[in-house]
């Protein structure tokens, strides 16, 4: 029976287009990464062959953490397929062993869940042999580099994502908890190099890594680059040791699993009745029912409905203590010190450690409750109740992203309080309240509650829960890779880009608050539009069909809503220009491509002067005046330059710097040659100067 449970989970896969989809997803990540620097994947070096074995074990390595995301779809099927379709009781009366159940679904969906990272060698073997590639950049194919990383990091890897995820499902006997775990397991791991960034902690990482990664970092971190070129590991050292770890803490895991589970329906918990005898019946008055009509009194008892059934549910409770068990020890260990070095617990370097550690799990919690919220009246069949409330559209939207906006407010509140607590901790009494409202509360608040507004229309627009999560992430997911290929550095497409914000006790955030209230002012306006959008299209009823929802949409807006749009148009037009005319006209930013044409540039046009004759420096003076709160810098300099050579020179070159004005004078010389464009000069001397100080200096 064992053997045909196994051999049904993995024909069932193979025939899916899950599963192909899934492997020519990770096939084109690594095509891509391997064939061209706009892609990064993992800490590949440029200097090294494309298809070293180097590379291709650490493709291996990092490929775990993207099949973790998609090991869920495999696992839960395998693992809750008859609760889901309520057909469990059938099953589970049958004479159906426990051994030849779980462990022909586990092994069954383990397998199928390995077959996407093969996408590894699948992407390197394409990319040889592209026309763009450089040829002397590349080596004939290293079948045992392939086979090593299969065997060092693709099946290890892919069993104990899967033992992992199968008992969580197993033990939850619901689908979407492998998937809140695979979220949570992905942010921690991210979110702990943190706390393992010390040179003192690396050997720890390295047993600790359950993927590999960081053990085979540690591993290779003397590997010259020849030998990253020519070397495959394989199972010694830290690598064999790490391996074992991890593989037997997925046993255990799994061993777990496979003793609690049980062929017998879970009893529900329900209140005993008191027995009280028989009392004589008693008149009760029939319940006065009042309505409201105002729709802020029905925006605020929707809110509590909403934020405590968020609040109150497992999956939160679950995600934010996973969450805070990787923010707050953060705090602790890392607020004094970084790469062996020791600081203060300044306010500046904890905001740094609490968004490398806290935020990815705050936006896994807006990427499932956008969708939990949208979607919930229709999974649980409440929507043709609610649906027929008379309540208007933009009371069940608002109160739905405002319980999501304050959930995140309640967990940013947690965290401002563990900072200061750790700042007390260890005598370090400067607090800066203001820094901490002014950059949880204010800057990432706002950033965080744009993303929801976006998940949102995203939902609301989908024709289902799993399309909206896979547009959205798939949007995210270009919104901060996609444009630095197309040689964009605008923060105008990006959205929800915002100039970066440097804080300093010196300036505080003066050259950079501007820019970033301009741009904060046109993203907001264009979630105004969103929000706008959202509102039209907020499903109610039984229309499915996109022409039905058009005509809905048309018919409500009315009222304020066309008056409300036209401003937030002329809005977003009028800041979108002002910002384009000072990034495109005013101040011009120039792409990653940009920058590398104008450095080949400059070398084709001034590499032939690098052995040029040039004076020497003698002597400088500076007088500099600073301007913090305008950012400027106003720099002169006074230079003693002497020609060390017998003969007198013609010229002197200068290469300027691009982000001055600069402006250059030297006795008895003019500019000869002004290029703007790479900001080289050339002064020459006149003939009389230079006759001049020849006779000068015969005479002396």
């Amino acid at each position: 029976m064992l053997k045909h449970i196994l051999a049904f989970e993995v024909r069932y896969w193979l025939k899916s287009w899950t599963l192909w989809i899934f492997l020519l997803i990770i096939s084109l990540m690594i095509f891509g990464a391997a064939s061209t620097d706009d892609i990064t994947l993992g800490d590949a070096l440029s200097n090294t062959l494309r298809n070293s074995p180097y590379n291709i074990q650490n493709f291996y390595a990092f490929i775990g953490l993207i099949t973790m995301i998609m090991a869920p779809a495999f696992l839960n099927s395998a693992a809750t397929r008859d609760f889901s379709h309520n057909t469990y009781q059938i099953v589970f009366s049958t004479p159906l062993k426990r051994r030849d159940f779980l462990l022909g679904r586990f092994f069954g969906a383990a397998c199928i869940s390995i077959l996407p990272m093969l996408g590894v060698s699948i992407g390197m073997i394409l990319a040889k042999y592209m026309p763009w590639v450089e040829p002397e950049r590349w080596e004939g194919i290293v079948w045992k580099a392939h086979l090593n990383g299969i065997l060092l990091f693709a099946l290890p890897n892919g069993f104990i994502i899967a033992a992992i995820l199968f008992a969580v499902a197993v033990w939850a006997r619901n689908e979407i908890a492998s998937f809140v775990s695979s979220v949570v397991l992905l942010a921690g791991y991210i979110a702990s190099d943190i706390m393992l960034e010390n040179v003192e902690r690396q050997k720890l990482g390295a047993i600790l890594d359950p993927f590999g990664i960081r053990t085979y970092a540690y591993f290779t971190r003397y590997w010259t680059v020849a030998e990253k070129n020519t070397l495959a590991a394989g199972y010694s050292g830290f690598l064999f040791w790490n391996r074992l770890l991890w593989v037997g803490v997925a046993v255990v895991i799994f061993a777990l699993a496979y003793w609690r589970f049980s062929f017998a329906e879970r009893k529900k918990k329900v209140r005993a009745l008191k027995d009280e005898g028989e009392k004589p019946a008693v008149a009760v008055a029939q319940p006065e029912v009042s309505y409201h009509s105002a729709p802020l009194k029905k925006y605020t008892r929707s809110l509590r409905i909403h934020f405590f059934g968020v609040v109150k549910s497992p999956v939160f409770l679950v995600i934010l203590l996973a969450a805070l068990l990787n923010c707050v020890p953060s705090i602790a260990l890392s607020a004094k010190e970084s790469y062996g070095n020791t600081s203060f617990p300044v306010t500046l370097n904890i905001l740094e450690i609490i968004s490398g550690t806290l935020y990815m799990f705050i936006m896994a919690i807006i990427t499932y409750y956008a969708g939990i919220l949208v979607w919930n009246d229709r999974d649980v069949r409440m929507d043709e109740i609610t649906d027929s409330m008379p309540t208007p559209e933009w009371v069940s939207y608002a109160s739905r992203l405002t319980a999501l906006v304050g959930i995140v407010v309640v967990i940013q509140s947690v965290v401002f309080t563990s900072g200061i607590i750790v700042q007390a901790a260890n005598h370090f009494y400067r607090f800066q309240f203001g820094l901490y409202v002014n950059q949880l509360l204010f800057r990432d608040l706002s950033l965080f509650m744009m993303l929801a507004i976006l998940a949102f229309f995203f939902h609301v627009l989908s024709p289902n829960k799993y399309m909206g999560y896979f547009v959205y992430v798939v949007f995210l997911a270009a919104n901060l890779f996609g444009w630095k290929p197309l040689n964009v550095a605008s923060n105008l497409p990006k959205f929800a880009n915002r100039p970066r914000v440097i804080y300093s006790d010196f300036y505080i955030d003066a050259p950079f608050r501007t820019a970033w209230s301009w741009f904060s002012l046109y993203w907001i306006v264009c979630c105004g539009l969103l929000y706008i959008l959202t509102v039209m299209f907020w499903p109610r009823g039984k229309a499915n069909q996109w022409n039905e929802r058009v005509n809905i949409a048309r018919r409500r807006f009315g009222g304020a809503w066309p008056a409300l749009a036209v401003l937030g148009i002329l809005a977003f037009g009028s800041v979108g220009a002002w910002a384009y005319y000072n990034t495109k006209i005013v101040n011009t930013l120039r792409g990653p491509k940009d920058m590398l044409r104008l450095r080949a540039d400059y070398e084709k046009a001034y590499k032939q002067f690098d052995k040029k004759e040039m004076p020497r420096l003698r002597d400088v003076k500076y007088k500099i005046e600073i301007y913090p709160e305008q950012r400027q810098m106003v720099l002169n300099a006074d230079a003693v330059i002497q020609n060390p050579y017998s003969h007198p020179l013609e010229e002197v070159d200068f290469t300027l710097n691009r982000l001055y004005d600069s402006e250059i004078q030297i006795p008895g010389a003019t500019l000869a040659k002004d290029d703007k464009r790479l900001h080289y000069q050339v002064y020459r001397f006149s003939p009389r100067y230079q006759r001049e100080r020849v006779a000068q200096c015969m005479r002396v």
